[in-house]
């Protein structure tokens, strides 16, 4: 009975945690709201359970965007314009 309780605990506390992440990736600039829904890190399209390829790089850095992260997942992250080069001697 300990078991099932703990494990249900844990259950909850993950999906409790989900939707931060999410909130998370659409307040990024190069976010592709397009994207943001549960498959985004999750193998599932809806999401919990095993996490893909981008699920597993996003944890493993903390849970935080990085320039190598969006660099490596380039198509899960929209570039941003271009800043105009400064005008002066060339």
């Amino acid at each position: 009975m300990k078991l099932i309780l703990f494990f249900a605990l844990v259950q909850a506390l993950s999906v409790q945690a989900f939707p931060e992440y999410l909130k998370k990736y659409k307040a990024h600039p190069q976010a592709r709201p397009e994207l943001a829904k549960c498959g985004l890190c999750h193998v599932a399209p809806g999401g919990g359970g095993e996490r893909n390829e981008f699920g597993e790089a996003f944890q493993e850095d903390g849970f935080e965007f990085n320039p190598e992260l969006i660099t490596k997942f380039a198509k899960n992250f929209k570039n941003l314009p271009a800043l105009p080069k400064p005008l002066g001697k060339h």
